[in-house]
């Protein structure tokens, strides 16, 4: 990724969406009792932030996939009911405003051009010297 001719970060997305936030967002989808399945989650290692909503519970994993595998093979050992596991993937656009500053190269980002001023004695339309001559 470049900004203003300058390379700000360079490799994969998924390589560096991992650099820049060490952690990914789980959703896990749950049948029966969400309150529940957030108590697992709440005290689980690597889990942050945990929340529950209409029958899921979305979480931040720092571990890597086979952590995250592990974990789920935990909850359901220990009576959750999942039915659906999602991960949030960072996008290219997520990772361009993480990383760069907003600078932007070319004509948008310029300052606007200072008016030009008019000379002394220049005629301009409805003024006195304009309505003497005419």
């Amino acid at each position: 990724m470049v900004e203003k001719g300058r390379k700000v970060v360079s490799g994969g997305i998924e390589e560096i969406a991992r650099g820049l936030a060490p952690h990914r967002v789980v959703h896990i989808r749950v049948v029966g009792d969400a309150a529940a399945a957030l108590a697992f989650f709440l005290v689980q290692p690597q889990v942050t932030g945990a929340e529950a909503d209409a029958g899921a519970v979305r979480f931040d994993h720092a571990g890597d996939d086979g952590d995250l595998a592990d974990l789920v093979a935990r909850a359901v050992a220990q009576g959750v009911r999942v039915c659906e596991v999602g991960v949030a993937r960072a996008d290219l656009e997520d990772i361009f405003l993480r990383t760069t500053k907003g600078r932007l190269q070319g004509a948008a980002c310029r300052p606007p051009a200072r008016r030009r001023r008019r000379a002394k004695g220049c005629w301009r339309p409805g003024s006195a010297s304009a309505s003497a001559t005419a």
